[in-house]
């Protein structure tokens, strides 16, 4: 097998190429023979695709749209896409590894290439953590899990409750390296937070306006505390979109509490936002990490976060970069809160300097050392 990372050919698959991931790829494609990535068909997106020279190759797939009650109290909605044709372009690529997303269909087909092909590589990119795969991936599909990353020969974790999980399914001989979730920083380095505002605390959320991400229960608890503090002014910037924006709309909130919708906004215009906040406020019933955690560090943001989290759970030191909770606790939600708002500014601008500090070292470099020093690690072993 070959051995130097200038020679290899490395095929990604991926459901599709999100911005904070071009970075990466391109840094790991500057440093391979040849790297080819395998999306899926996405005719709805709603950011406009810049792969910047990358080599892309979409897939046919099949989606079977499903819905997961979770224990976190809403509805997890998402596709199984089974890419059809993903062994035959695997063959006319001929890759020497091969990186796969995910425990499902686009692994298992990964898998069945690689046992037709054993010289070759199969790392599985887990994007998980405990807390969303609660009461998931028993019976069949533990099974399934199981046996796909006991036939792989290495897995990329996204963090440490990641690792637990898949700990917990039993593998074997697989081995287990880190790869920290980033974006690009640039831009959110060069942001220049504004003191802030005397009349009013501002606080900022972006992402999907959906259950999952525990906006609703925070607001309450926003409320109370503003009702309890009436001399006291919040603005809350919400930016997304989502089937929740009506009943968001609709929120009675206190006079002191005015909750702005924002909607969709493009990734590159979302600068002011963040330059205008005091704290990232990010209640997630449950996410596999967070890349707005990452943002705000570098945007000089503290983030009032949910340790549902994993990147609030990895990165976000309470007191130092921001302030932890428990989303599903009222009293836990409403005691952070209350940090944030009893923070003075000296001790905020303090909080923004160490965030950058934390958020200016989460580079997409920093991704692409990780995953070519697994790919070395795994290409030694096996010409051993």
């Amino acid at each position: 097998m070959v051995t130097e990372l200038s020679a290899l050919r490395v095929a990604w698959l991926m459901p599709d190429i999100f911005p904070y991931r071009v970075k990466m790829m391109e840094s790991v494609a500057e440093r391979v023979g040849r790297l080819r990535i395998f999306i899926g068909q996405n005719r709805q997106r709603k950011w406009n695709p810049d792969w910047k020279g990358l080599d892309v190759c979409e897939l046919h797939e099949i989606k079977l749209r499903r819905e997961y009650p979770h224990p976190g109290g809403f509805i997890d909605k998402n596709s199984l896409r089974v890419p059809f044709d993903a062994g035959r372009r695997l063959s006319d690529f001929n890759p020497h590894v091969v990186v796969s997303f995910e425990l499902g269909p686009r692994t298992l087909a990964a898998m069945l290439w690689r046992k037709r092909h054993p010289k070759s590589l199969l790392i599985v990119d887990l994007h998980m953590s405990e807390r969303t795969e609660e009461r998931r991936g028993r019976g069949a599909r533990r099974f399934l899990r199981r046996w796909l990353l006991n036939n792989a020969d290495g897995v990329f974790v996204n963090g440490s409750s990641c690792t637990r999980y898949i700990k917990s399914l039993d593998i074997r001989q697989t081995e287990i390296f880190p790869l920290t979730q980033v974006t690009d920083p640039t831009s959110f380095l060069q942001i220049e937070p504004r003191r802030r505002a005397a009349e009013a605390a501002q606080l900022l959320f972006v992402g999907q306006l959906i259950e999952r991400k525990g906006l609703e229960p925070f607001l309450y608890a926003l409320a109370h505390w503003a009702k309890r503090h009436p001399e006291r002014n919040i603005d809350f910037r919400i930016v997304g979109d989502g089937p929740l924006a009506g009943r968001l709309r609709e929120f009675a909130a206190p006079a002191n509490l005015r909750v702005h919708l924002e909607g969709f906004v493009q990734y590159d215009d979302l600068d002011d936002f963040y330059a205008a906040a005091d704290v990232f406020a990010f209640p997630t019933l449950a996410d596999e990490w967070g890349l707005v955690v990452n943002e705000s560090l570098a945007a000089g943001l503290p983030v009032l976060g949910s340790n549902f989290s994993q990147a609030v759970e990895e990165i976000i030191e309470p007191g130092v970069t921001g302030w932890q909770f428990a989303p599903d606790s009222f009293d836990e939600t409403l005691a952070a809160i209350e940090a944030f708002m009893n923070t003075s500014e000296a001790e905020l601008l303090a909080m923004q300097e160490r965030c950058r500090e934390v958020g200016r070292h989460l580079t997409p470099e920093l991704a692409a050392d990780q995953a070519l020093a697994a790919i070395s690690s795994l290409m030694s072993r096996s010409s051993a």
